[in-house]
């Protein structure tokens, strides 16, 4: 075996090794922006939950204050009559 088979040989499995830690790269890339997604998906649900939310207590709140004022009406018409 010449020097140069054994350089070729020597290179080719730094090569490969290479090539081996590349694809362990690109699978943990691909792992992180799957893993991203889920988290944007979950962040999405969660944001449209809390919107939600916030809905039915500005609605409560405002019937809350529908009811208060409506209630002081009565009030006064009460007073009025007695």
């Amino acid at each position: 075996m010449s020097p140069t088979d054994t350089v070729d040989l020597a290179l080719q499995r730094d090569l490969g090794r290479l090539e081996g830690k590349v694809d362990a790269i690109q699978k943990s890339a691909t792992n992180i922006e799957t893993n991203l997604q889920a988290l944007e998906e979950a962040h999405n649900m969660r944001l449209a939950a809390l919107e939600k939310r916030q809905w039915y207590i500005t609605g409560a709140a405002a019937a809350a204050a529908w009811i208060a004022s409506s209630f002081l009406d009565l009030r006064a018409l009460l007073g009025r009559l007695l």
